[in-house]
């Protein structure tokens, strides 16, 4: 055990009195909580290798200040059918055809226990308001929960 150690102290009739400073024997440990900036590049990582996916991190500026910190978008084929009346395409007559669409889709990174701001919120509800799906992810696997109910991420089975 560390020897404690020893200082003088003026007392209360001010006469010099020695005093023991023990060190805490239990002292709380900081609870590893990862920075944003860690958990971005994962984030992107794995959305860029999803097939028919493109993602990249939004910098902010005074400008896009408050926007979600990762922009993404998936390609998505729709089967498309008529009823009453065929459809060309690529120059044939055909009664089904495949559309194409894509899926937009905004992340904002949060450190656990952590929420956005209000000026944040406030952004969050105009791209909601657009169509686009938002989400505030705390980790890669929140992430790669969205996309495996989405069905993008098909070579993973959910694990929770």
């Amino acid at each position: 055990m560390a020897k404690a150690k020893q200082i003088t102290v003026a007392g209360p009739d001010g006469e010099p009195v020695q005093i023991e400073l023990l060190k805490n024997p239990n002292p709380k440990k900081k609870k590893h909580r990862p920075k944003e900036s860690s958990v971005v590049p994962s984030i992107l990582e794995y959305l860029n290798s999803l097939p028919g996916v493109k993602a990249k991190k939004r910098h902010q500026n005074k400008y896009q200040r408050n926007q979600p910190d990762i922009d993404m978008c998936a390609r998505v084929l729709v089967p498309g059918y008529m009823t009453d009346k065929q459809v060309l395409v690529g120059g044939n007559i055909a009664d089904s055809f495949d559309m194409e669409i894509a899926i937009a889709y905004k992340f904002e990174v949060k450190k656990p226990g952590e929420e956005s701001t209000p000026a944040q919120v406030v952004a969050q509800e105009e791209w909601k308001a657009v169509g686009v799906r938002v989400y505030v992810v705390y980790s890669k696997e929140d992430v790669r929960k969205i996309m495996i109910e989405d069905g993008f991420d098909l070579k993973n089975k959910p694990s929770f």
